[in-house]
């Protein structure tokens, strides 16, 4: 997994790459990475979050 961009304070990119690693050892769509990343991001900090994960995105 390359992280390409982000643009995170600190903490909250712990707390993503944290699930992410998590996630990188199941099989699950890419679409489905992003959903839980989400979800997790959500229950941990306030408000409302955007999470894009997959291979052709900013290319």
């Amino acid at each position: 997994m390359i992280i390409i961009k982000a643009d995170l304070p600190d903490r909250e990119e712990e707390v993503a790459l944290e699930k992410l690693g998590r996630l990188q050892h199941k099989d699950i769509l890419e679409k489905d990475f992003a959903q839980r990343l989400k979800k997790r991001m959500e229950k941990v900090f306030e408000g409302q979050w955007s999470c894009i994960v997959g291979s052709s995105f900013g290319r």
